[in-house]
């Protein structure tokens, strides 16, 4: 549900332009790697299409922690993603903390998202309401 949510807002927020994917996979140097969430630009988009896994990483891509998750593994995809090209990595952790990477660092807020200034309460916001009805998500 909570993957589902971000990327219907993802959606919302770049309105035409680009593309959300859900269970993103992205070749990495340690393997497959798959983004829980990812958005490409119309750029991306048009330059590797659906050829997946991806040798490039899209933009933006989004980890959803769960339990079997090390902040060691976190960490790995996030060096690997920033490695491979993404812009931002995003992280929502466990206790439903989101925290952004740039350039494999963390930061305060998204450069991509910029304009999107109330994301952190936003994404508390995704957590508190009712998951959407598959009807919602069309």
């Amino acid at each position: 549900a909570i993957q589902a949510d971000l990327a219907a807002v993802l959606k919302g927020k770049f309105k035409q332009r680009g593309r959300v994917y859900s269970e993103c996979s992205i070749q990495t140097q340690d393997g497959v790697r798959v983004a829980d969430v990812a958005w490409a630009s119309d750029t991306f988009v048009a330059a590797y299409a659906n050829a997946t896994p991806f040798r490039t990483a899209p933009e933006l891509c989004i980890e959803i922690v769960s339990p079997s998750n090390s902040k060691a593994a976190i960490a790995q995809k996030v060096q690997l993603y920033t490695r491979q090209g993404a812009h931002e990595v995003w992280v929502v952790s466990l206790k439903r903390v989101l925290t952004f990477y740039i350039a494999g660092k963390p930061a305060d807020r998204s450069k991509l998202v910029s304009r999107f200034a109330l994301w952190r309460r936003c994404a508390t916001d995704i957590y508190q309401r009712p998951a959407l009805s598959t009807s919602q998500r069309r």
